[in-house]
């Protein structure tokens, strides 16, 4: 990568709070002394707040060791910027449902169901191929999405549709 390119990446990156490292210096321009307008890499800046994830409660919990369920239906923002081009936009939706409460880790409010999520939605985010058509992205990440709750919470029952 030039070193032209590298900076303008270091300031986008400073501009979104990636990096704090100043996009003030002097850049020097590669070998050929010429910029160049070749695009760079796409660039996946993922960070899903709790906030996305407004969980309901579809069954009750009744008071027994384990039982309710609670579901949230977020639309999920993506973003692919290949710099110098104008980004691409769009997103997926997926409902994530899992228990009110579990024997193994108690009960499941809705903002720890929220801040689960968010988590492991972020995570297979930043490990996605951003340069798949829309719909075939969606589908794989509502895929990997479900695939991380069984790794990561085994035991929590987590479910992803569409």
């Amino acid at each position: 990568m030039s070193v032209l390119r590298h900076v303008g990446v270091r300031c986008l990156l400073a501009l979104l709070g990636v990096f704090s490292a100043s996009c003030l210096a002097e850049p020097t321009p590669d070998a050929t002394q010429e910029p160049t307008q070749e695009a760079q890499d796409a660039l996946p800046i993922v960070n899903f707040e709790a906030k996305e994830f407004s969980f309901v409660t579809i069954i009750p919990y009744r008071g027994k060791k384990a039982g309710g369920w609670q579901q949230a239906k977020p639309v999920l923002p993506f973003t692919n910027w290949i710099i110098p081009h104008w980004p691409r936009t769009w997103s997926c939706t997926l409902t994530i449902g899992m228990p009110l409460e579990t024997e193994i880790m108690g009960t499941i409010s809705a903002s720890r169901a929220a801040e689960i999520s968010s988590g492991v939605t972020t995570l297979v985010a930043r490990e996605m191929d951003y340069e798949l058509p829309p719909g075939i992205f969606c589908s794989k990440f509502r895929g990997l999405v479900e695939e991380r709750f069984k790794r990561i919470f085994p035991l929590l029952g987590a479910t992803i549709a569409p």
